[in-house]
């Protein structure tokens, strides 16, 4: 089961995160800034919700969700930090030992733990989709997939109470420990929600999971300055106002009314938004766009679409020279089928 609209809505999520990185970080030669951009996670966040669940469906064991995540992520990952790394160099005035040091930490997907700087911006998400697989395996294993929306709502109140400022002030101990070792909790309400959509496309109740699902809306927006990244960008209204927009468009994909989305353009968008997601930063907003403007003189729109055509194919090629081989051969020695990625993959639409 694939649906068409979720890979037109993930490659058209990756360039409005991309569009507030290229407007935002580069150098001030952009003459406006995408701001609402920076809220581009939650509805990642949201989709990611959707997926995994619809994954979890299909009854893997926990051994197999780990290897089909660790066979979807971690590779491509790896690929775009080496690239990323190489720009580094080519960039220069970096030391280059401590540099290389900090890739090799990187890779492991955990340097915020080991309090190592991420190498490019971006890498911020993955501990936070690491850690809601870790729950959602260990909710699989347990065989309470069944329950999983009581759960994840036990989940959703919990993170309501971690983002009441009273915390902080009665109980700072917990809340530096959430706040620093459970970034998961900041972004509970968006993967509830997904999870939600995913049950009313699939089995329906419409009656009391929107109710939910407005709740799990309602508590995100009160996490706002929990997460630290978008309130850094944007003011709670704006904030609330693009959540909202992400989650009616989520609403119109689980009622059937975004199947016009589904053009070749967006689908292809859709096959790279991974690695254009991790790949785009550094090299669109340090080195090409500063380079192109202030270095040759060009305009900041030519500056933005060469930049954008550049990250383009080198996430086209890392898709299928990286991400899609070894994706089907790591499932092929583990006795696993492929599904999702591959040079002539079937899409079908429900």
């Amino acid at each position: 089961m694939r649906f068409l609209e979720l890979d037109a809505l993930r490659g058209i999520a990756s360039l409005t995160v991309l569009l507030f990185h290229f407007t935002r970080f580069s150098s001030g030669t952009a003459p406006f800034n995408y701001n609402i951009g920076s809220t581009g996670v939650d509805f990642f966040f949201m989709l990611s919700g959707f997926v995994i669940l619809m994954t979890l469906d299909k009854k893997p064991s926990v051994g197999q969700f780990f290897w089909g995540r660790i066979t979807r992520i971690v590779p491509t990952y790896w690929a775009c930090a080496t690239v990323t790394l190489i720009a580094i160099y080519i960039h220069g005035n970096v030391d280059a030992w401590a540099t290389f040091q900090q890739y090799l930490w990187n890779l492991t997907m955990i340097q915020s733990y080991l309090r190592v700087e991420n190498l490019d911006g971006p890498y911020w998400t993955l501990i936070i989709e690491w850690l809601f697989y870790g729950v959602m395996a260990l909710v699989l294993g347990l065989r309470a997939l069944k329950y999983i929306e009581w759960i994840m709502l036990a989940l959703l109140l919990l993170s309501g109470l971690y983002g009441i400022d009273q915390l902080n002030v009665h109980f700072p101990k917990l809340y530096y420990t959430l706040k620093m070792y459970v970034p998961l909790m900041n972004h509970i309400p968006s993967f509830f929600a997904g999870i939600l959509l995913y049950r009313i496309k699939l089995t329906g109740g419409r009656a009391w999971r929107y109710p939910l699902f407005v709740l799990a809306l309602i508590i995100q927006t009160t996490l706002t300055n929990e997460t630290d990244r978008a309130i850094q960008f944007v003011t709670q209204t704006q904030y609330n106002w693009a959540l909202l927009s992400y989650a009616l468009i989520m609403v119109l994909f689980v009622e059937n009314q975004l199947g016009f989305l589904a053009k070749p353009w967006t689908l292809f968008l859709g096959k790279i938004s991974y690695p254009l997601f991790l790949i785009h930063q550094f090299i669109g907003t340090v080195m090409m766009i500063p380079f192109l403007t202030y270095g040759w003189g060009w305009n900041f729109f030519p500056a933005f679409f060469v930049t954008l055509a550049v990250c383009m194919v080198l996430a086209t090629g890392i898709h299928y020279w990286i991400e899609i081989p070894t994706y089907q051969w790591l499932r092929k020695i583990a006795g696993m089928e492929s599904h999702g990625l591959s040079h002539n993959t079937r899409q079908k639409s429900h």
